[in-house]
């Protein structure tokens, strides 16, 4: 595959997205780093530029796939090949309602739970407040605050 940087403009240089496959993505991801390394192409605007094109499918796709949903006309255990993908129809986002079940034993472990998750809850506001090490006044345990962590990174707000 020849190097087009202007691919990065998003011309995808005669293919179009129908076209694309995971290897051709890899690739174009390879040249983009490649090229980003070796100086060819402004970072910030190389990373708005995905962060747009991130952002416009996830809303794309939020619009169709209801649509592409009800007019789905795959069978269980059947795939429906177009535009290089296997479409197959899946339960997706399985949850269960326990509270159904007028199960006496889970209702009673629930109910301690969500006891449980309060006082874990208001327990860790007050440790999230600690800056330094400090004594337990009715146990004198020496209670350390938390490790925070996380990763510096940039925040794009599309205008």
């Amino acid at each position: 595959m020849e190097n087009n940087l202007e691919i990065f403009n998003v011309d995808v240089s005669g293919v179009t997205l129908l076209d694309l496959n995971k290897k051709y993505i890899a690739n174009l991801a390879e040249q983009a780093r490649v090229a980003l390394m070796d100086g060819q192409i402004d970072e910030m605007k190389l990373f708005v530029t995905a962060k747009k094109g991130k952002e416009l499918f996830e809303q794309l796709e939020k619009t169709v796939r209801p649509f592409a949903e009800s007019s789905a006309r795959i069978g269980s255990n059947q795939i429906y090949s177009a535009f290089g993908c296997d479409i197959t129809e899946s339960m997706n986002g399985v949850r269960y309602d326990f509270t159904n079940c007028d199960d006496s034993e889970w209702n009673e472990m629930n109910a301690e739970m969500t006891i449980l998750k309060k006082r874990m809850s208001d327990r860790e506001k007050f440790l999230k407040t600690l800056t330094k090490p400090m004594a337990d006044p009715e146990s004198g345990e020496i209670i350390n605050p938390p490790i925070k962590s996380g990763k510096l990174g940039l925040n794009v707000r599309i205008g």
